[in-house]
């Protein structure tokens, strides 16, 4: 027994001495500033609204040279073709590349708020849990002293004493562990709020993640056939091609230029993409809806266990009062009750990026008027 005691000392020890010092400097924050923060000092999006900045000016420039590109009394075919597709095919392709860009800007924007939100969550309950973490050890300590006690009047054997050393010993660890997991979370949350990495946060505001979840399954699926992320990029790739056959075509005077690619084959190609991407949509909204499903049933699994795991602490407090268990064994229910919590969290957090990113996913999603 006094070798494994030691060797979780050495444990604590060792996790100790790996925890570096780091400057105080502490800043208070909820979480919508925390978004905002994450936001402003992005680097992605910095990089995407250069890029858009560009794009932006690449579709000016297009556009001009579309305005001042003459197809009259031009000689050369192939700058016959060249001043054609100036003016009509490459401030589209232009246009393009800039819409493009700004969904993926929305996109980042919506991944960097579910990012935040899970970080202060996760952050917020890890140092709430801490002070329960201090308050076991504490109150172990106190009944291995009165164990002690009682163990040299000979009223409990060597081997409680033991037990509860051992206890200890195990609650100091996880204690540093948990203290490390929380510093871990302070740099995680800075780095991406873009401050110093020194930083430690007053969360300020306890989050309640609960979410609706009341989705017409059914109608979404048949709107995802049109309307879907999958479809929309086919869609445009599609249309895309077709508008290239049709300035090459009608900007062609006698033969096709060489190298010119075979725009049936790849139109072709491009609609049974499409048609590929109506399926992938429906089955995108279907099994990202039975994962949400399976994610809640999780939810509420986890959430009866840590009823009984409280009722199991109730009944070893009582038998702890009377006399009959060690208080070892409450500790035992608590650690469960404790695992029980951090599960659900768990568990609330995953249910809510899934339908965080399924809202987000279904929320351009329009119903299509039936004429009659």
């Amino acid at each position: 027994m006094k070798r494994i005691v030691s060797l979780l000392l050495i444990g604590v020890i060792l996790l100790s001495s790996a925890i570096p010092a780091f400057a105080e400097d502490t800043m208070g924050i909820t979480l919508e500033n925390a978004i905002e923060l994450a936001k402003e000092n992005s680097i992605t999006l910095k990089n995407y609204d250069a890029n858009i900045l560009i794009a932006e000016r690449n579709l000016k420039s297009a556009e001009h040279q579309s305005d001042i590109a003459k197809t009259d009394a031009v000689v050369n075919d192939t700058e016959y073709l060249a001043n054609g597709k100036a003016k009509e095919l490459y401030p589209a392709q232009k246009q393009r590349i800039l819409d493009d860009l700004k969904i993926s800007k929305e996109d980042e924007i919506q991944n960097l708020e579910i990012e935040v939100t899970s970080m202060y969550y996760s952050l917020y309950n890890e140092m709430l849990s801490l002070g329960t973490l201090k308050d076991s050890i504490t109150v172990q300590r106190e009944e291995l002293t009165s164990k002690q006690k009682e163990f040299e009047l000979g009223l409990v054997t060597k081997n409680t004493i033991s037990d509860l050393e051992n206890s200890i010993a195990q609650a100091e660890l996880n204690l540093k562990k948990a203290e490390w997991s929380i510093e871990m979370g302070h740099m995680d949350l800075a780095k991406t709020l873009g401050v110093d990495l020194n930083t430690r946060f007053l969360l300020v505001q306890k989050l309640d993640l609960g979410v609706e979840i009341n989705y017409d399954v059914e109608t979404l699926a048949v709107q995802a056939q049109t309307q879907g992320d999958a479809i929309k990029k086919a869609q445009k790739d599609l249309e895309m091609k077709i508008l290239e056959k049709s300035v090459v075509r009608r900007y062609t005077r006698y033969k096709s230029p060489e190298g010119s690619e075979d725009y049936d084959k790849s139109i072709a190609d491009l609609e049974k993409a499409l048609e590929d991407a109506k399926i992938t949509e429906e089955i995108k909204i279907r099994s990202d809806y039975n994962s949400i499903l399976n994610a809640q049933l999780d939810l509420e699994i986890s959430k009866l266990k840590l009823e009984i795991a409280e009722r199991t602490l109730n009944t070893q407090q009582v038998k702890n009062n009377l006399g009959m268990v060690i208080y070892l064994e409450v500790v035992k229910a608590e650690n469960d009750v404790e695992s029980a919590k951090l599960d659900i969290q768990l568990k609330e957090l995953s249910l809510y990026e899934l339908v965080e990113n399924y809202n987000y996913y279904i929320a351009d999603f329009v119903v299509e008027e039936v004429v009659e």
